[in-house]
């Protein structure tokens, strides 16, 4: 199924799906702009749909989700759009940074330079401290999924981190062999098995502790939250989240604002 929406009320079911619609107004807006920036730079003219309804872009839920607070947020911002040198920028973000900002090269390889590694800001969050304990057949699975075969998993090893302390570099012993993987290999392996963030530490053979929720690059919702709290605007919000982007306004012409 395929929906065609105008942007605009298309937000009104993302806003509220992607940010907590009791949440301060300005992180509130922050997010309306970050979402219908994400939307546009996400645009494919020659195919059927623009984007997909879940986390693996942005989470649309319909109209059932539709909140007074997040319709608020997107009106007062209408229109307004993240650029970078002329063009929509790439506004990711995520739940809980860990208290680390990740870079776009560290996570997908794609080197922005609005979206760099850096501390967060302090936050009041729930995704601190976790452990998970992984599931050998699950890891095994991932691991044929990228071309490994090391038989049972037996344990795991970080062997480097990145800028932001996620992982780099990742051995697995298994009981038929082993295999290293690095870069975006180890993110969607560790991701793949239900891992909060890849901001963590081997504490067991195959039990990881670790803070953070998502991939960390970009805003982050709770820091945003944070930075609302604490007095701050959408804009001092969106500009400490994507330095060096700037804040624009659509004109569509033929329309009336």
């Amino acid at each position: 199924v395929i929906n065609h929406l105008d942007v605009e009320d298309y937000l009104r079911g993302v806003v509220p799906a992607e940010m907590q619609a009791s949440w301060p107004i300005e992180a509130l807006r922050a997010q309306a702009i970050a979402a219908r920036s994400y939307v546009l730079n996400s645009l494919q003219p020659l195919s059927d749909w623009d984007i997909c309804a879940t986390t693996s872009c942005q989470v649309y839920r319909g109209t059932v989700l539709e909140h007074p607070d997040s319709d608020r947020a997107i009106a007062d911002t209408r229109g307004l759009v993240l650029t970078f040198e002329g063009r929509f920028a790439r506004t990711y973000y995520h739940s809980d940074s860990g208290g680390m900002i990740a870079s776009s090269s560290e996570v997908w390889g794609e080197d922005l330079p609005y979206l760099q590694a850096r501390s967060d800001v302090p936050a009041d969050t729930p995704h601190r401290l976790w452990s998970q304990q992984l599931n050998p057949q699950q890891l095994a699975a991932g691991l044929r999924a990228a071309g490994f075969d090391v038989g049972t998993p037996q344990s795991l090893t970080v062997l480097s981190y990145t800028d932001s302390g996620r992982v780099g570099r990742l051995s697995v012993q298994g009981s038929a062999g082993s295999a290293v993987l690095s870069g975006s290999q180890a993110t969607v392996l560790l991701r793949g098995l239900g891992v909060k963030s890849t901001r963590l530490r081997m504490t067991g053979a195959l039990t990881v502790s670790g803070d953070g929720w998502g991939h960390g690059v970009g805003m982050s919702q709770y820091g945003a939250r944070s930075l609302a709290q604490a007095g701050h605007a959408y804009d001092e919000i969106l500009a400490f989240y994507y330095p060096h982007t700037q804040l624009s306004r659509l004109t569509v012409v033929g329309q009336a604002d």
